[in-house]
């Protein structure tokens, strides 16, 4: 019998779910199946079952994300099957993007203190991207959302900082560091108060950290020129944002953090490729 269309999606789950709960989740997915059909449904019950039973546990999250402590300390995502193949690609995109945003603006921050110069780095762009940081890192902290997934950001912060305070003295408008810093613990309080808030400036983070890359972009475009600013920061940054996607699909499965990290991806690839243009312009004229 077809489940009603008008149910929410943990009633779906559970109509579906008091039908299959005397079946184990090994033999439901050692159903023979021959078709393409059997196999598609299979594993829709699966999911649906799934959340079925996150659901009386009384576990289901509004943030959308299906998440559970074991006995032993370790989150399972039950709506997604892990070989060791999958665990061990996990772990490696954990790394390597923790890796990477170690020394992600090291490369900025050496070149601007070489050339002690800003042109064409966009202090409103900075300003932005270390919003859309504090934003990301409080919800993922929120939620409690594993901290390899967000572990990173601190040191990309921290990094940003000094960015800040270097853009600021190179520009001869270091006192506005004090307003800056204001600011931004002013609203990272803010966050902290409500979820609503949270959740609303989440919404709202895709947007705040597309607007810094297009102010880069503005920047760069303006100026004409792309020596002061690291290609090998924004191909890094590239790397993470395309690793987070998949470290996301296979955790959280959150589709707003999953979103972000697509837009930026493509954006970040936007910003490289015009670094990259403009550099390649300026060796011609040389």
């Amino acid at each position: 019998m077809p489940l009603p269309l008008n149910l929410n999606w943990c009633d779906h789950a559970q109509m579906l779910g008091s039908r299959v709960a005397s079946t184990s989740r090994r033999e439901v997915h050692n159903i023979p199946s021959s078709c393409l059909y059997k196999r598609i449904r299979d594993q829709i019950a699966l999911y649906l079952l799934s959340w079925y039973r996150l659901h009386t546990e009384g576990r289901c999250q509004q943030s959308g994300t299906a998440k559970r402590v074991s006995e032993s300390g370790t989150i399972s995502y039950p709506f997604l099957y892990h070989s060791e193949m999958g665990d061990a690609m996990l772990h490696v995109a954990n790394l390597s993007t923790m890796l990477s945003c170690m020394v992600l603006k090291l490369p900025q921050i050496f070149l601007l203190t070489k050339l002690k110069s800003t042109k064409g780095v966009s202090l409103r762009a900075l300003l932005l991207e270390l919003t859309g940081y504090i934003v990301f890192v409080t919800y993922q902290m929120s939620y409690e959302y594993p901290l390899p997934t967000y572990m990173e950001y601190p040191v990309l912060i921290s990094q940003d900082t000094i960015l800040l305070f270097l853009i600021l003295h190179y520009n001869g408008n270091l006192r506005q560091s004090v307003i800056y810093s204001t600011m931004f613990v002013g609203g990272w309080q803010l966050l902290t108060r409500q979820k609503w808030i949270l959740d609303l400036a989440m919404s709202l983070c895709t947007f705040i950290s597309a607007g810094s890359k297009f102010l880069q972009l503005q920047c760069l475009w303006e100026s004409k020129d792309s020596s002061r600013i690291s290609a090998l920061s924004w191909t890094m940054s590239t790397y993470t944002c395309m690793a987070r996607i998949f470290t996301t699909v296979m955790t959280t499965g959150d589709l707003q953090v999953m979103a972000r990290f697509i837009v930026m991806t493509a954006l970040n690839v936007w910003v490289t490729a015009t670094v990259l243009y403009y550099k390649q312009g300026g060796k011609k004229l040389d």
